[in-house]
């Protein structure tokens, strides 16, 4: 996969979208779009690590808590 090619193809779809809806897309826009997907990611994890029956604060506590000298 070319990074570079796949980027000007999403960029086309993603033009035609915000000229379809009338979105104006501004710093403003991707830095809250950037949260919207950033919350889906999150929940998607919590829904993967539910479904594994994978402890997370366990696994956070273990692997990053565990530096906290405070």
């Amino acid at each position: 996969m070319n990074v570079h090619k796949v980027t000007r193809q999403i960029k086309k779809v993603s033009d035609i979208y915000a000229k379809k809806y009338g979105i104006r897309r501004d710093a403003n826009w991707y830095l809250l779009k950037l949260q919207e997907e950033m919350a889906d990611v999150f929940c998607h994890v919590l829904l993967l690590a539910r479904h594994h029956k994978i402890n997370l604060e366990k696994e956070v506590e273990e692997k990053w808590l565990v530096w906290n000298k405070d």
